[in-house]
């Protein structure tokens, strides 16, 4: 127990379990070693918040991007449906009116994703300066 302890208390044992999402678990680290455990651990921790927000934002952007082809290509069939010369006037109402909802539906998501680009890479910078300083 007390070897297994010892291995499990390094400091970069600390660092990866913290950058891994994991538990804080130093309650039985020798006393000894818990300080440079935890410091590592807590590094480890604040690089963990910061890539998974950064997961998350790229996510988002992501899914932004398929709903903007998925409204691009509805919009193309709208566009086509209009050319029709017998096309009934409520029916050319109908898709008037989708084609607007869509364009305004993907003009917010392009709003978005640029927020969302833009928070991405004020993430990366965070992330990239403090591993930096972590000496990482």
């Amino acid at each position: 127990r007390a070897q297994g302890l010892y291995s499990y208390c390094q400091p970069e044992n600390g660092f990866q379990a913290g950058r891994r999402g994991d538990a804080q678990n130093a309650a039985d680290c020798p006393a000894y070693m818990k300080p440079a455990f935890l410091d590592q651990y807590w590094r480890g921790h604040q690089i963990h918040e910061i890539e998974s927000e950064l997961a998350r934002q790229r996510s988002r952007l992501d899914r932004n991007r398929h709903q903007i082809l998925r409204k691009d290509e509805r919009i193309a069939e709208i566009r086509s449906e209009l050319k029709k010369n017998d096309l009934p006037a409520e029916r050319r109402t109908s898709l008037l009116n989708e084609f607007n909802r869509l364009v305004d539906e993907k003009n917010a998501l392009g709003r978005e994703n640029a927020f969302a680009q833009t928070e991405a890479e004020r993430l990366q910078m965070h992330l990239d300066m403090t591993l930096r300083t972590f000496g990482r």
